[in-house]
């Protein structure tokens, strides 16, 4: 169902919509699940998919295979009677507590003549899979975990991890683009670069629109595409020429250029940091108004 709250506005006040576009699942007519992904049919859809599912899939020899490629985010625990008495299991349960509505999560016992229990974990978006046994290291072994192996080898900029890349404590490249079909064959192409450079440069594509005050920190015109580079030890940032093959030749040779010297620092541009065009008014009763800033819950 679709409804427009600058119309129905006593509709999205009953259900305590205080921000727009919001996606959510109901379950009962108090009971839903936010949506807070991108507003794409495909992850939209696989979203619907996982809240269908258990948070914890039980898993067998049958099926355990299948389940490791069913989302682009996928991990496994192969327990052991012994250490599900130590906790272990409740431990995992929390984690996809937290997390079942972006990656799936199942369960398959393990013979301790096969060895211990170990947590797997397939991102089938980046053909990344991983493994580990540390669980008991310290509290927060599980969720390091989950977030060394389902972050994304190149990220789109959203309002919840924009933070992490404007304080991030590694370099970050950033590619510009109004579009996001070029905004996402970016991503793909520049992958195995990304992956070259992972342990010491992240890559995010932004939508300037979204973000203006981003490209702008970079010292960039409004003229995309573009790359730019956030120095953290310096606090430096350095910018391409807008270019319409942005690929990933463009992006080594320009990263030996500023290593090189041979590009200079950028001076930021002044930009008002306030919304302008994602305030509505909504009428209230009795001639009441009351603003809402869209795109807020997602």
């Amino acid at each position: 169902m679709s409804i427009n709250c600058a119309v129905n506005w006593s509709v999205c006040e009953e259900h305590d919509v205080r921000s727009y576009p919001a996606i959510r699942l109901y379950r009962s007519p108090k009971t839903f699940e936010y949506y807070r992904g991108p507003r794409q049919a495909k992850d939209i859809s696989a979203f619907v998919s996982r809240s269908l599912r258990s948070v914890i899939s039980s898993l067998g020899m049958e099926n355990v295979t299948d389940f490791a490629y069913t989302d682009s985010v996928v991990f496994i625990l192969r327990l052991t009677d012994r250490d599900a008495g130590k906790g272990l299991y409740k431990r995992f349960h929390d984690l996809a507590s937290d997390n079942a509505h972006r990656y799936s999560f199942g369960v398959i016992s393990r013979d301790p003549e096969d060895g211990p229990s170990s947590l797997d974990c397939f991102n089938n978006l980046d053909d990344v899979t991983l493994s580990t046994t540390d669980f008991f290291s310290h509290i927060f072994s599980l969720d390091d975990f989950l977030a060394s192996c389902a972050t994304r080898l190149v990220t789109e900029m959203t309002h919840r991890n924009k933070p992490e890349f404007i304080e991030s404590e590694v370099n970050v490249l950033y590619f510009f683009d109004f579009n996001l079909d070029r905004r996402e064959q970016f991503a793909l192409h520049i992958k195995e670069t990304a992956r070259k450079y992972a342990q010491r440069l992240r890559f995010v594509t932004v939508d300037p629109p979204a973000f203006p005050d981003v490209p702008s920190r970079m010292g960039l015109e409004w003229e995309f595409p573009a790359i730019a580079l956030q120095n953290k030890d310096t606090g430096l940032t350095y910018h391409s020429e807008q270019s319409e093959s942005i690929t990933p030749g463009f992006v080594e040779n320009f990263l030996r250029s500023v290593a090189s010297g041979k590009i200079q620092p950028a001076t930021q541009k002044s930009v008002n940091d306030e919304p302008t065009g994602d305030v509505e008014t909504i009428p209230a009763e009795k001639g009441d108004y009351r603003q809402r800033v869209m795109h807020d819950e997602l």
